[in-house]
């Protein structure tokens, strides 16, 4: 009897640290990366700094399977950080390569304004014609 009026206590408190100690999905870092991922396309990432880009890409797909897996489990046993550590690596990797691409379109662009000065410019024949007298 005694041990039954105990864990009537004990029970309900255990449940409810069981459940504070649930780790939490990272919605947060799966926006930003996300976001980070979108913005490198629209910088023309996956044309001028293209592995970089496929890894963050990959890596962010790679994130959001984990967190499917993880939330098909009992929520005190889900464990986000594999997910996690993927995010911000694809945060990081996507921001690099977006830098990379723009960096990369800008020597492009200095290069392609340096070859017009220098090209050699056609030189203009005169079409002479002699008179006959």
């Amino acid at each position: 009897m005694r041990f039954l009026k105990k864990s009537i206590f004990v029970i309900p408190f255990l449940a409810v640290a069981l459940m504070i100690s649930c780790d939490k999905e990272p919605v947060q870092q799966l926006k930003a990366a996300k976001d980070a991922v979108t913005q490198a396309k629209k910088n023309e990432a996956d044309k001028y700094a293209k592995q970089k880009f496929n890894i963050a890409h990959d890596n962010l797909n790679t994130a959001i399977k984990t967190i499917e897996e993880e939330n098909k489990k009992l929520p005190f046993l889900r464990d986000f950080k594999r997910a996690n550590n993927l995010l911000l690596t694809t945060i990081s990797l996507a921001e690099s390569s977006s830098t990379l691409a723009i960096n990369e379109k800008e020597r492009i662009r200095i290069e392609l304004a340096n070859a017009e000065k220098n090209a050699v410019k056609p030189i203009v024949k005169k079409n002479i014609t002699t008179k006959k007298k």
